[in-house]
């Protein structure tokens, strides 16, 4: 299972350094960051339906995994490591082409629960080696140690935290609430939809809690503190091209704590050395 995810942390940790131009967002009048649509990108595979996401979901997003592990610099790292991989687990990576995954903390300090859906990817030869199998409507979720397993629903391998992972399949399965059925549902589509073609497509909407846990921070970063005190959501998006990678970063919260938040890490871009492109 640690392996799986060393995976999908190198796929996201390489993409941040592919190409050489980063694209950031301007400011809207109702104090959110807004971007236009890249040409040449690649457009993700599969639209978002909320109703395969918890309630409870803080976190959600999508990744078009085939688009990215063709990325020149992903694919030279791939092309050694991953038949290591796959003859080390028996799994094969070749099918995969898309994956959505959530998150969800109740505070701050907590170790945040979560789970992973990804196509075509087939788990089966891992099933021997769970430690426990138990049954959640009708479908065997495999308990790989005490926190964390797998469980397989038509083309769909679901991985995660063992909580998460019983929410995704109970969803899956047409049980539980799903995030489809609550108001911030309307927030995740709008900060999502302001992402343009991008591979990798990720929204954050703080819970009540983590909302006033963040003001309360905000009195230990003054600069930062109209940004937070206001903060109502984020989205972050990865586009790519033949050459360039195009990083989008949107926000809701007050319009001129946005605008300065923008300034800085558009100044913070420039210092690395990347090249803003204004739109």
């Amino acid at each position: 299972m640690k392996k799986l995810l060393v995976i999908m942390l190198s796929i996201l940790l390489v993409t941040s350094f592919v190409g050489c131009k980063k694209k950031p967002a301007d400011t809207t009048a109702n104090g959110e960051t807004k971007t236009t649509e890249q040409k040449g990108s690649t457009e993700t595979k599969a639209a978002t339906d909320f109703a395969y996401y918890p309630a409870d979901a803080m976190v959600i997003g999508e990744v078009d995994v085939k688009s990215l592990m063709n990325l020149k610099g992903i694919k030279e790292v791939l092309d050694k490591e991953l038949p290591k991989i796959e003859q080390e687990l028996g799994i094969k990576f070749d099918k995969v082409a898309t994956a959505s995954f959530y998150m969800n903390v109740k505070n701050i300090n907590e170790t945040p629960s979560g789970a992973v859906v990804v196509n075509e990817l087939d788990f089966s030869s891992l099933k021997a080696k769970a430690q426990k199998t138990e049954q959640v409507e009708g479908v065997d979720v495999f308990h790989m140690d005490s926190e964390s397993g797998f469980s397989i629903i038509d083309k769909d391998t679901i991985i995660g935290t063992i909580d998460a992972l019983k929410s995704m399949v109970a969803l899956k399965k047409g049980k539980g609430e799903n995030l489809a059925s609550t108001q911030n549902s309307a927030v995740f589509k709008e900060t999502m939809g302001k992402l343009g073609n991008s591979v990798l497509k990720m929204s954050f909407v703080p819970n009540a809690v983590v909302q006033a846990e963040l003001k309360k921070a905000a009195e230990m970063q003054p600069m930062f503190a109209g940004f937070i005190n206001n903060f109502k959501a984020a989205s972050f998006g990865l586009g790519v091209d033949e050459k360039n990678l195009y990083v989008y970063i949107n926000a809701k919260s007050e319009k001129q704590a946005v605008a300065d938040f923008v300034k800085m890490a558009n100044d913070q871009i420039t210092a690395m050395g990347g090249e803003i492109e204004k739109q």
